[in-house]
């Protein structure tokens, strides 16, 4: 009876153990996934901050900006750029539609848009769009 107890506990301690050491793997990678992914989150945002404040940098009011629009609602201000040494971009473009009902914007007010990505291997990997309203006099 007593024959091959020993080899019955030893393999059913290398079960648990083996269980406990997968479980501890898995649970970390994905923890390492979820934190890479908000890493590129976080990263897409400030890139597009860095948009928002490029843009505001060039102090263009809401006339010069109806005169550069060529009669569009939407259209680009400052091309895909790329922050230096890094997997940054963003691009800005402003908006004069619409307002909460849906109508266009007052003359002097505008949206700034700004879209950061954060590009892995030449694809975006995370994009986050920021959206300011403008007032000028």
């Amino acid at each position: 009876m007593r024959k091959g107890f020993t080899l019955a506990v030893t393999m059913m301690m290398l079960v648990i153990i083996s269980s406990l050491v997968v479980g501890l793997w898995a649970s970390t990678r994905d923890d390492v996934l979820i934190a890479g992914n908000s890493r590129r989150i976080k990263v897409a945002t400030m890139s597009a901050e860095s948009g928002i404040h490029h843009f505001m940098s060039l102090n263009l009011f809401a006339d010069d900006l109806r005169e550069m629009s060529g009669g569009r609602n939407t259209f680009p201000v400052i091309p895909e750029q790329r922050i230096p040494d890094t997997r940054q971009f963003y691009d800005v473009r402003v908006s004069f539609c619409c307002d909460q009902s849906g109508q266009l914007l007052t003359d002097q007010k505008y949206f700034v848009i700004s879209d950061g990505y954060y590009k892995s291997g030449g694809k975006v990997a995370s994009k986050t769009t920021i959206r300011a309203l403008v007032q000028t006099r």
